[in-house]
């Protein structure tokens, strides 16, 4: 629950939005993100106990 709680911390940290719905998505669904508005994208590698 720690690290759930560490990363979401980071991800508030970062971005005035607060969202309903986050979506992660991976290299083959990246066209979704562009449909969307008032999206905000992180790297996987700089979010805190992201797998990688």
């Amino acid at each position: 629950f720690e690290d759930c709680q560490a990363t979401a911390d980071w991800l508030l940290s970062q971005t005035a939005v607060r969202p309903l719905v986050g979506i992660v998505c991976g290299s083959g669904l990246g066209g979704l993100a562009d449909a969307l508005k008032d999206q905000v994208a992180f790297n996987y590698r700089d979010i805190p106990n992201f797998p990688q």
